[in-house]
């Protein structure tokens, strides 16, 4: 009750502590120590909302990553960790981002609403980084899965650019002509 009223009053640090409490109270393998983990995890998620919400992104990223690593089980840690990877994006941190978006494809290979988005934002991440034969695989996947012909010729042409950058003449070369 005091976890979910801490939570409820928008105290979520609060609330993470009581239902970490509560959670040392309750027997493993019930539908309550379910239902206590999900709000335990919830709380660690909204408190990295908070710190979003107030441009403290190194900060949201970390609660958004403790959301697996306390309650690897939860529904929304693959949401948390989708964010926690934008946060880094947001901060030009691709060293902590990359990681973080590989790390996401391995644990949710097949995510309905983030696959193609992660995709992009590796994309993204690996031509920031200068990784552009990672880069440019990433947009070779894009490519697959798009079915607009104008964008198809946009990512033909900034996957022959990556391969270009990253030394890979023959692959720009079929990039190139896949653009024409």
């Amino acid at each position: 009750v005091r976890a979910n009223s801490h939570y409820e009053l928008k105290e979520f640090t609060s609330a993470e502590l009581a239902y970490i409490e509560a959670l040392t109270l309750t027997q493993k393998k019930t539908k309550q120590y379910a239902d206590l983990s999900e709000g335990l995890a919830a709380s660690i998620y909204k408190q990295g909302e908070q710190e979003r919400d107030n441009n403290q992104f190194d900060i949201a990223a970390a609660l958004f990553l403790r959301v697996g690593t306390t309650v690897p089980t939860s529904t929304i840690r693959a949401t948390a960790e989708y964010d926690a990877a934008t946060m880094y994006i947001k901060m030009g941190d691709w060293n902590q981002a990359v990681p973080v978006l590989e790390n996401f494809r391995k644990s949710f290979p097949n995510h309905p609403e983030y696959g193609r988005s992660i995709s992009e934002k590796l994309a993204y991440s690996y031509t920031e980084s200068g990784q552009f034969q990672k880069a440019a695989t990433e947009i070779s996947l894009l490519i697959v899965s798009e079915t607009d012909v104008t964008k198809k010729q946009q990512l033909n042409w900034q996957a022959a650019e990556m391969y270009e950058k990253a030394g890979n003449k023959q692959k720009a070369n079929e990039m190139y002509i896949a653009y024409i």
